[in-house]
C-alpha cells in the first residue's frame, strides 16, 4: 500500500487570548490579516505501540517552511527513521542494535545471559604457572635452573 503523498495538513494559529484567558488558536478573527499569528502543521503518525499518534510542530513565520519541515518528516516516516519524542534511548539502540543484527545474518543478543551447562575443559598452562598447587614438574625444573639471586 502506497503513502498519500498530501499527508499533513498546515495551518494558521494564533496565541490571542479571549476575555476568559483562553487561546484562540486557529479561531483569532486577527489571522484574516496578514501577518498575524504563525503557521503549524499536523500529521498523523505510526507510534512504537502501533497506534495513530498525531505529531504537531508550530512557530513557523511562512507556510514555505511550515511545508518544507513537513515534508522532511513524511521523508524520515518513508526511509524508516522512526521520529516519536517519547521512544527512550534504550528503545532506540534496542532497536538499533536488534536491526544490525539482523542485517550482519546474526540472531540478536538476548536481553538476559542465558545459562549452559558448564563443561569441564583442561586446565591451561597459564593457570598452572599461576597456582603452586597445581605445578608441574617442568615448572620447577625451570625454577631451579634459574639463579638464586633471581629468586
Amino acid at each position: 500500500m502506497r503513502s498519500n503523498p498530501n499527508r499533513g495538513r498546515i495551518y494558521r494559529r494564533s496565541g490571542c487570548r479571549n476575555e476568559q484567558g483562553q487561546q484562540l488558536g486557529p479561531h483569532c478573527p486577527k489571522l484574516a490579516a496578514g501577518k498575524h499569528g504563525t503557521w503549524a502543521f499536523a500529521v498523523d503518525l505510526p507510534s512504537i505501540t502501533g497506534r495513530r499518534r498525531t505529531m504537531r510542530r508550530s512557530g513557523f513565520d511562512t507556510k514555505t517552511q511550515a511545508q518544507t519541515e513537513l515534508n522532511h518528516i513524511l521523508a524520515c516516516e518513508r526511509t524508516g527513521i522512526v521520529i516519536d519524542d517519547r521512544q527512550t534511548l534504550v528503545d532506540y539502540l534496542t532497536d538499533s542494535l536488534a536491526t544490525k543484527a539482523l542485517t550482519l545474518n546474526r540472531p540478536p543478543s538476548p536481553t538476559t545471559p542465558t545459562t549452559s551447562p558448564k563443561t569441564s575443559s583442561p586446565p591451561s598452562a597459564a593457570s598452572d604457572s599461576k597456582n603452586p598447587a597445581t605445578s608441574t614438574s617442568h615448572s620447577s625444573s625451570a625454577r631451579s635452573s634459574t639463579p638464586a639471586a633471581a629468586r
